[in-house]
């Protein structure tokens, strides 16, 4: 819109006798809410070319909207009608034109139900009913139609038509199906429109604060099933269980509730072996407990049949890939390509970018990780899409990029609850591996030399950093540790590691300086200069 709005105003003062022009115009100004504009170019397409139908209807389209706009009070009564009036006039006119147009017939159902003839605003929607056959635009019109009739069975059943019919533009489309679908109970299938609609307009409150809010029910649903004795009722009194399930599953594999989560999981998979979502939560789920150090439990063989039987698309590709790294000590090549695939996808599709993100951070690139993620936040996403980024994060330990996005969806999020706990646990992280450092840096730099143990100080950090791949102190006391070993080049290695993180995540109370990181560095490349 805002490109048709730049080229209208820069080729508008050349084009005199184009009715198409103004009609496209005024239809532009409409959408723009910029009513006066809006009148004055309709009424220039009616002056150019006074028998096109299509004028008389953006006229009248026009005028409803202005009625529309006015307070609903005394002083404006007059002038309501006024405006109701010609609109009346300018969708009649249309249809003496052209009879067949089932635009004038929905004008004119409208302009009869606003004036409360039902009857006859019945028979002008069976006329357009009957000539909008593949009429994709005319469908939405009638589906709308029936929305504000509340005749809700029918709009969804036209709005329907209408995306099948090739009308997949329309953000208003998907947001009132979505309250169609909510009405119904069908919350999955709301939550899918309310997403749908905010991809096409990223600033629509009403779908955002709606898909939120399904959103908290879903988690709250599922957490008081889990919490509370079952009943032959309860299995019956959620139709979308599997759905709410599966999202408080990964709401507890975020916070490392590893057990609720499994169990949530397999919960699904026993009712349906093929739900893609709980496949790819075990997955990540192992991955985890495989980084954080746990042995593999008893149900591993069985849970990995799930995972292993799974054929990969772009949607879970990284998961399923991912858990092909369990009990390795290093990446396998294989693996390795397939994440340097991923990593350059060319598109601008939510997931492709989602996977560049998390390919270019489990490789190690995490300047090109920070990027790409900046790339696919800068898009607008729906808190939906945001929290689903979240997720990804916390799944792959990019914890510092996890607290930098939560700190952005507190600002436009409902239910800021939901995300402390997420912060704790990452912070409690943070504690932990703090304190098994420092007990690595009392290993190795103990002034008993022969109290020094380095290979189980270098045991400690290695498992640091594989679970924090972004542990900036883990880094640089790897690199201490090395030199004290007289390893210098791989102490290099780790003292680089060190200053890009430093420069991409700025601490405000370092425990060392960039600057003495840099010397850090110039150190060990003298050491190996000289040697």
């Amino acid at each position: 819109d805002t490109k048709a709005m730049i080229e209208l105003n820069r080729i508008q003062s050349k084009v005199i006798n184009n009715s198409k022009f103004f009609i496209m115009a005024a239809n532009l100004f409409l959408k723009r809410g910029l009513l006066e504009e809006a009148e004055e170019a309709a009424k220039k397409a009616v002056k150019v070319s006074y028998n096109n139908p299509d004028a008389f209807i953006t006229l009248g389209n026009v005028c409803f909207e202005k009625a529309n706009s006015l307070e609903n009070s005394p002083e404006t009564l007059e002038l309501r009608k006024a405006y109701m009036t010609k609109a009346f006039d300018n969708f009649y006119t249309a249809y003496k034109y052209n009879p067949a147009s089932p635009f004038a017939h929905i004008g004119l159902a409208t302009a009869y139900y606003m004036n409360g003839q039902n009857s006859l605003a019945q028979d002008e929607i069976l006329k357009a009913k009957e000539l909008s056959i593949n009429n994709a635009e005319a469908l939405y019109l009638i589906g709308e139609y029936y929305y504000k009739t509340k005749e809700y069975s029918k709009s969804k059943t036209y709005l329907e038509k209408s995306i099948l019919s090739g009308l997949t533009a329309k953000y208003k489309t998907y947001y009132m199906l979505g309250t169609l679908y909510e009405q119904e109970g069908s919350i999955q299938n709301a939550q899918k429109n309310y997403l749908a609609s905010l991809k096409l307009r990223p600033d629509h409150p009403e779908s955002q604060q709606n898909l939120d809010r399904l959103i908290k029910v879903s988690y709250k649903e599922a957490e008081t099933l889990s919490n509370k004795q079952k009943t032959t009722k309860d299995l019956f009194s959620n139709l979308n269980d599997e759905l709410n399930t599966v999202m408080q599953a990964d709401y507890f594999l975020v916070i490392d509730e590893f057990s609720k989560a499994r169990d949530s999981y397999i919960k699904v998979l026993d009712k349906n072996p093929d739900n893609v979502n709980a496949i790819t939560g075990l997955a990540e789920l192992y991955y985890a407990k495989w980084a954080e150090g746990f042995a593999n439990s008893t149900d591993f063989i069985n849970d990995s049949k799930y995972i292993l039987k799974t054929k990969e698309n772009p949607r879970i590709v990284i998961p399923l890939t991912k858990f092909k790294l369990i009990n390795e000590d290093r990446m396998p090549e294989s693996v390795r390509q397939k994440f340097i695939n991923l990593s350059v996808s060319e598109t601008f599709d939510f997931y492709d970018l989602l996977n560049e993100v998390r390919a270019e951070f489990l490789l190690g690139n995490f300047e090109e990780s920070h990027e790409k993620l900046e790339k696919l936040l800068s898009f607008k996403l729906s808190n939906y899409e945001k929290f689903k980024v979240l997720k990804s994060l916390c799944y792959d330990h990019d914890y510092d990029e996890a607290l930098v996005l939560i700190g952005e969806l507190k600002k436009t999020y409902y239910h800021n609850e939901e995300l402390a706990p997420i912060v704790t646990r990452i912070n409690t992280k943070f504690s932990v591996a703090d304190e098994k450092l420092n007990q690595a840096i009392a290993l190795y730099s103990n002034k008993d030399k022969k109290q020094q143990d380095f290979s189980n100080a270098e045991y400690i950090i290695k498992q640091a950093v594989r679970y924090f791949p972004t542990y900036k102190k883990g880094y640089l006391h790897y690199a201490y540790l090395l030199e004290k070993q007289g390893k210098y080049k791989e102490a290099l290695d780790k003292a680089n590691i060190c200053l890009r993180l430093y420069q991409l995540y700025p601490d405000k109370n370092a425990e060392i300086s960039e600057i003495n990181i840099k010397k850090l560095v110039q150190n060990l490349k003298q050491k190996l200069t000289e040697r």
